[in-house]
């Protein structure tokens, strides 16, 4: 089935309804997107707002469409917070029924608090996840990762080594194709790592996604033992 196109850059506040509760986010589009991606927002960490907004834009700039979720509503639901992965997949039970997006692959993105988040949501359903990122958070306390299908990336600031430890026992237990990105930074993922991570996000999402068939056979962008100028090791 060919997709409903969405056409020109659009955006709408998106209300949607998970039980008794009510979850705001935005819904970004550029023209003719070749899939969409749930960001999850770290719920501890409302100043870093800034990093998923950056990512945000870098898809849209990639064709590629976005929903923000948790965003402060009427119902005084905090800025950021980030969803039990029940709610996520309220959400994406969502994009699935909206006549703009529900013909599109989706990716996930967690960040912080909503890595878990994102790897829960995408155990639980393998049929809708296609992609996920994961940055800067513990994907060693997610439920099930061998039940994860998704392709995969892990990306962890590469100077927290007992973060990179706890991904890394992640990434061995994930069945899923998958990598790991230590990005160096001499600051807790300060600006230039984030533009990094900015770039592998998008460049990830965009082969992942793609809309042709066998999808799941692309190769992915990163070779395990790899290391680039900016200082990013990668692992598989």
């Amino acid at each position: 089935m060919i997709p409903t196109p969405l056409t020109g850059s659009q955006r709408r506040l998106a209300r949607i309804p998970l039980g008794r509760a009510t979850v705001w986010g935005m819904l970004e589009w550029p023209s003719h997107p070749s899939g969409i991606v749930v960001l999850a927002p770290d719920r501890t960490s409302g100043r870093l707002r800034w990093r998923t907004d950056l990512i945000s834009e870098q898809l849209h700039a990639d064709g590629l469409a976005t929903l923000i979720a948790g965003l402060r509503g009427r119902n005084g639901v905090v800025d950021g917070v980030a969803l039990e992965a029940e709610g996520l997949l309220g959400v994406l039970k969502w994009i699935g029924e909206q006549p703009e997006t529900r013909e599109l692959p989706v990716g996930l993105f967690g960040s912080g608090s909503g890595v878990v988040t994102a790897l829960d949501a995408a155990a639980m359903n393998p049929n809708v996840v296609r992609a996920l990122v994961c940055l800067d958070g513990r994907a060693d306390l997610a439920a099930d990762l061998a039940g994860v299908e998704a392709q995969t990336m892990l990306l962890v600031d590469g100077c927290d080594a007992r973060l990179v430890a706890l991904n890394r026992w992640a990434l061995d237990r994930l069945r899923c194709p998958s990598r790991m990105l230590e990005i160096a930074s001499a600051s807790h993922l300060g600006q230039n790592a984030v533009e990094w991570a900015t770039r592998w996000t998008s460049e990830w999402f965009v082969r992942c996604l793609a809309l042709e068939p066998g999808w799941h056979q692309s190769a992915a962008p990163f070779a395990p033992g790899e290391q680039d100028h900016a200082g990013v090791a990668i692992s598989s």
